[in-house]
């Protein structure tokens, strides 16, 4: 017994480059249909922006987040790396503030 599988010409060109396709198999009233799976793409998203660049570390901006990164090196000792983690995180809040206040029309103060 023969079964006939419908598979769309996207499909069927990707299987004959050899290419793996992953999807699923349906019974649909014109018989089975193949349907391959809808995967994203790696490396299709847009990277981070750079919006402050301190003396240890940087704001980056993506799509849905602010993103601090600072890197202090281990032979300043712990209290001097804590006091520049403190000072970098408050030159960068500044940024923060600053920047919110021309974009957003001023301080919003939650309480």
């Amino acid at each position: 017994m023969k079964k006939v599988i419908l598979i769309n010409e996207e499909t069927v060109n990707a299987l004959k480059q050899g290419k793996c396709v992953d999807g699923s198999i349906r019974m649909t009233p014109d018989g089975l249909a193949f349907r391959a799976y809808n995967h994203q793409k790696c490396g299709t998203s847009e990277s981070d922006r750079l919006l402050y660049q301190a003396a240890c570390g940087h704001l980056k901006e993506s799509k849905q987040r602010y993103k601090l990164w600072i890197s202090v090196p281990k032979s300043m000792g712990m209290c001097r790396a804590a006091i520049l983690l403190s000072n970098e995180s408050d030159e960068i809040t500044e940024y923060l503030h600053e920047r919110g206040e021309q974009i957003e029309g001023g301080l919003i103060e939650f309480v």
